[in-house]
């Protein structure tokens, strides 16, 4: 989905009056396959979920509530949280660019803060030491119940079949590297989308993290995958997490959850009918699992 600049004031106008949010003057759209997010200078994020056919926009939109509900607000050594402000499901979706919304989350925006162009790695190491603590603490309760992050992802390929049908010895390398780490490691929240456009800077040098519709159960370097192709910095990274948590990551288990994450993007590249990118991604996998 597209939303041109001309489209902004006719999609605020509609989710205004579905929702009761004014986010009249928002200053940038996110687009993706679920959601459009329109970042308000009044000083709240207004993200709008889209429906889909098996509900997956109305659970990522229920989710993401419940974890802010518990971890929002959070004003920390190293780490700010947004607030929820408030969730609303519509009665009735609202549609707009052949697409319909069924939900949105209000959330603070954490005033004074501004997106990072460069993410300083042992600082990124200590803020996602206490964002893992503080999801620990608040989401472990038994109330609620999150998926296995690997599993899921890994679920979601074997369904698609292009890998399976492609390159089925290393997806059978696949699966036995994460039940590996699955069976020797303990699970906790993680955040599951932990990039730098979800990291803001602070003016007092914490970092505010956002987009929390993807938390759930894996180890902690389920956040560090983003570094695994970067070594220095999962380095420095590394040893400031373990610094600021008393725990190492482990470098086999970064690669082990990009391989999946590569297999992931294989998938949905096959699915998006671009298969010069699903080729791409299944070599680098198979590279990567000899």
């Amino acid at each position: 989905m597209n939303l041109q600049k001309s489209c902004k004031a006719g999609f605020l106008t509609e989710l205004s009056a579905r929702a009761g949010f004014c986010p009249q003057s928002a200053e940038v759209y996110g687009q993706g396959v679920q959601a459009v997010v329109a970042l308000a200078s009044g000083g709240n994020i207004y993200k709008a979920y889209s429906s889909t056919e098996d509900e997956c926009g109305r659970r990522s939109a229920r989710h993401e509530a419940y974890v802010l509900d518990r971890i929002g607000g959070h004003e920390g050594e190293h780490l700010r949280t947004p607030r929820l402000e408030s969730h609303i499901v519509f009665e009735k979706p609202f549609s707009w660019n052949q697409r319909e919304f069924v939900s949105v989350v209000e959330q603070s925006f954490l005033d004074g803060s501004v997106p990072c162009t460069i993410v300083e790695a042992a600082q990124t190491g200590r803020t996602l030491a206490e964002l893992h603590k503080l999801m620990a603490d608040r989401l472990l309760d038994g109330s609620y119940e999150m998926q296995c992050i690997p599993q899921e992802r890994l679920k979601w390929v074997e369904a698609g079949g292009y890998l399976d049908t492609h390159i089925p010895a290393v997806m059978k390398k696949l699966r036995h590297s994460v039940d590996r780490l699955l069976s020797t490691t303990t699970l906790t929240p993680v955040h599951g989308d932990f990039v730098d456009g979800n990291i803001r800077a602070a003016c007092n040098k914490k970092y505010g993290v956002l987009d929390y519709a993807r938390v759930g159960l894996s180890v902690p370097e389920q956040d560090m995958i983003r570094y695994a192709s970067m070594p220095n910095v999962l380095s420095e990274l590394s040893a400031a997490y373990a610094e600021a948590s008393g725990y190492m990551p482990n470098k086999n288990h970064v690669r082990t959850l990009y391989n999946v994450d590569l297999a992931l993007k294989a998938e949905m590249a096959c699915r998006n009918r671009d298969g010069a990118r699903a080729r791409e991604c299944a070599q680098m996998l198979q590279n990567n699992l000899r």
